[in-house]
C-alpha cells in the first residue's frame, strides 16, 4: 500500500477580496472532483489530504501566536479555529 500526501496550500483554497478572505468554493469543488476520481481509479492509494489556512487563518494564527512556540491552552484552542 501507497501513502501519498497532498497538500492544498492555503493561498490556493482562499482569496482576499476588498480585505475579506474568501474561500474558493468552486476551485475547491473541483479539487474535490479530482481527487476523488483519482481515488476511484487508484483504490490501493492511500491518500492523507492536509491544507492551509491562507489569508482566513493567517489573522487566528497572529491572533494566538501560534509561530514557534510550544501549544499551551490558548495557542491549542487558536489552533483548532484555525482548521
Amino acid at each position: 500500500m501507497e501513502l501519498w500526501i497532498i497538500k492544498l496550500g492555503g493561498s490556493i483554497v482562499t482569496e482576499k477580496q476588498d480585505g475579506a478572505p474568501t474561500i474558493r468554493t468552486s476551485l475547491l469543488s473541483q479539487l474535490c472532483s479530482h481527487i476523488a476520481r483519482f481515488r476511484e481509479e487508484n483504490p490501493d492509494i492511500t491518500l492523507l489530504l492536509l491544507h492551509g489556512a491562507g489569508s482566513i487563518g493567517h489573522p487566528l494564527a497572529k491572533e494566538y501566536d501560534l509561530s514557534d512556540k510550544p501549544l499551551d491552552t490558548k495557542r491549542m484552542y487558536g489552533m483548532a479555529k484555525t482548521v
